[in-house]
């Protein structure tokens, strides 16, 4: 038997030697075998039938929620087939399946679906999104019946999912104040405008409950076009101390806007015009290079369109245009005060103590300013602080050189006087010549006073016990403390055996310090400082009138200025 398809013939297959068949290979990979026998003849027949794979026959839609808000933004739906797509794939729609029933959403308008989707060959799942569109019209919760069409299969069952816009929209009326104050025999204003698009035009009246206190203009139309955009209404002071109440009617044929529904009222005050004008300054006596603000204020708000205020220089003033540049203003309807601000000029010129006289006129002419008398005290080129520190520079200078030269000489001169008198007690005293300098800088300790620097640090505490006693309980200052601080203080200490160095028998340290209080207040210029100086030296006479020794210096200063 000769076999074109070995898999067209079963294991089990028995033929006799002397039979010859042939085998027609199927026309598909899926095939069966079918397996026909003549048991006369002995011959085995065997062929094969090509079958079809079965396409999808249903889809299931499913989103994470069935209700939605309108300014939700997008949907994502889930398309899921019973089985895999067939070859090549299936490509179907996703629409709305009840479309033109009662409640249902607008494509294009309320909403958008995608466009057609396609499932991969083999595949089960996919997902499309539908864009939800936000839109300003009333129109309730409304639905859209998702399902899949255009499949191409006969007897397709496409899967339902109902999907809720839920509206956002209100009909309404906004106004930009509930308030609103307007001054007897003028005007002011507020707007108005819908919070929804209507689908017709609206007419909306403003009515004043009284009159006799307040006037209102005329009706306001809104149309699809124009419905957010705030139109104004203008209301009229009729008599002082006295209020009304604004309400609005709408009409439309919209039946949003056709129906009775409340509307926010303003509630209106009516004041007497103003009638004087107060001038206030941040300071009456500026410096020069300032800025000075300025405020002008009414003894009632301002009426409709505000109330402008120029500034100007009266009469009597001793400043020239140069010295400074006047400000004006507006204060607004329904305020009583504005701000500006005045620019006090800078110049090299010793003008200390100029003044302008400052008033203000206004397109009010019944209304009156109170002049106020500005004095510009005169600041010397460079500045305030740069006159303190000129001020201060030479008291430090002064109190440095001082401290090093000074204070270096001084001791210089006293160290000789100390040798001077130590020749003298060794002649006339059977000790050592030492001398033991006392804190005292121009005492010189007798013949046979002790030798040793204790002494001499006992006689500096002693001396100046009744002043840190003093510094302790809070009655004495840092000048009281510092001022005549100068001491001389012995280091040495004579060994018994007579055999101490010359030079360790007349080392000696040496120092002091001093605090000068600053103040000025002359020339404009208001400030008040101090000034320390310090001195310190560890010397000693090697031989002769020879002084070998090291010795610093420190002043610091610092000044607070109080004035401008």
């Amino acid at each position: 038997m000769k076999l074109n398809n070995p898999l067209a013939v079963s294991a089990a297959t028995t033929l006799a030697a002397h039979d010859t068949t042939t085998i027609t290979p199927p026309p598909s990979r899926n095939h069966c075998l079918i397996a026909v026998g003549a048991a006369l003849a002995g011959v085995l027949l065997l062929f094969s039938t090509p079958t079809t794979a079965q396409a999808p026959s249903r889809s299931t839609l499913t989103v994470a929620n069935t209700t939605v808000a309108e300014s939700i933004g997008n949907v994502t739906v889930t398309i899921t087939l019973n089985q895999g797509a067939g070859a090549g794939g299936l490509t179907f729609s996703l629409g709305d399946t009840r479309l033109g029933l009662t409640g249902e959403a607008t494509p294009n308008a309320d909403y958008r679906l995608p466009p057609p989707i396609t499932i991969a060959e083999g595949e089960t799942t996919t997902t499309a999104t539908v864009v939800i569109l936000n839109d300003n019209v009333v129109e309730g919760d409304e639905t859209i019946r998702l399902g899949t069409t255009n499949t191409g299969i006969p007897g397709f069952v496409s899967g339902a999912l109902i999907l809720t816009i839920t509206d956002d929209d209100t009909a309404g009326v906004v106004v930009s104040s509930p308030t609103l104050t307007v001054v007897e025999g003028s005007n002011a204003n507020y707007t108005v405008a819908l919070t929804s698009e209507p689908t017709h035009s609206v007419t909306l009246t403003p009515g004043s409950s009284a009159t006799s206190a307040a006037t209102v203009s005329g009706a306001l139309t809104f149309t699809t076009g124009n419905w957010d955009t705030a139109q104004t209404v203008q209301v009229s002071g009729v008599a002082t101390g006295r209020m009304a109440t604004i309400t609005h009617e709408a009409v439309s044929t919209d039946s949003n806007y056709s129906t009775t529904f409340t509307t926010p009222s303003v509630a209106v005050t009516v004041t007497p015009p103003p009638t004087s004008l107060t001038l206030r300054a941040s300071t009456l006596m500026p410096a020069e290079g300032t800025t000075v603000t300025l405020t002008a204020a009414l003894d009632n708000p301002a009426p409709g369109g505000g109330t402008p205020v120029t500034f100007m220089a009266a009469a009597g003033s001793t400043t020239t245009a140069a010295d400074y540049t006047l400000p004006s203003l507006t204060i607004a309807a329904g305020v009583r005060e504005g701000t500006a601000a005045l620019v006090i000029e800078s110049d090299s010129d010793p003008d200390d103590g100029e003044t302008i006289i400052l008033d203000a006129s206004s397109s009010n002419p019944s209304l009156t300013a109170t002049a106020i008398t500005l004095t510009i005290t005169d600041v010397p080129p460079g500045g305030g602080l740069d006159a303190v520190s000129r001020a201060l520079a030479p008291e430090l200078s002064r109190l440095l050189a001082d401290g090093a030269i000074g204070a270096v000489a001084r001791r210089i001169a006293r160290a000789t006087e100390e040798a001077e008198a130590a020749e003298a007690a060794a002649v006339g005293s059977d000790s050592p010549g030492v001398t033991v300098a006392t804190a005292t800088a121009s005492a010189t300790p007798a013949p046979g006073a002790a030798r040793d620097g204790a002494a001499g640090t006992d006689a500096l505490v002693h001396r100046h016990a009744p002043t840190l006693a003093a510094l302790a309980e809070g009655q004495v200052s840092l000048a009281g403390l510092l001022n005549g601080t100068d001491f001389t203080l012995p280091l040495h200490q004579a060994r018994s055996d007579g055999r101490t160095p010359a030079w360790l028998s007349t080392l000696t340290l040496w120092g002091g310090g001093e605090y000068r209080r600053l103040s000025n207040n002359s020339n404009g210029l208001d400030w008040q400082g101090d000034a320390v100086s310090a001195r310190l030296g560890l010397d000693a006479r090697v031989r002769g009138n020879w002084l070998v020794g090291v010795a610093g210096a420190f002043g610091r200063g610092t000044v607070d200025e109080l004035g401008q």
